[in-house]
């Protein structure tokens, strides 16, 4: 973490994990936002705050997950074939130890991080 980072708080406070990330970004002088109060608007609070962090737990993750999975299912056809090879080639890229791919990155993933 560093004095450039930005933080979304949405964990409550007495959650210890909140509390160490929390003072991390106060040591270094990063920016913290909180969210609305509703985690259902989470994803919204992300992409208006834009965190380069993001610190989570496995509940939100999989529910952000879900979310996605519905919206591919949703969209059915080319774009579910699409994005169910662009995930796979992803999934085998991180296995391998590579986090970045020149044609599903620019497609796909970085219009998901928002």
């Amino acid at each position: 973490m560093a004095h450039d980072d930005v933080h979304l708080s949405y964990l409550p406070l007495p959650h210890v994990f909140e509390r160490c990330i929390q003072m991390a970004a106060m040591t270094v002088g990063a920016k913290i936002g909180f969210y609305q109060g509703d985690t259902l608007k989470i994803l919204e609070d992300l992409q208006a705050l834009r965190p380069t962090i993001f610190p989570s737990v496995p509940r939100l993750l999989n529910r952000i997950h879900d979310r996605l999975k519905a919206q591919v299912a949703e969209a059915g056809g080319l774009k579910a074939t699409l994005f169910a090879r662009a995930y796979a080639t992803k999934l085998a890229g991180l296995r391998a130890g590579t986090n970045t791919h020149p044609l599903w990155d620019r497609l796909l993933f970085n219009k998901i991080k928002g």
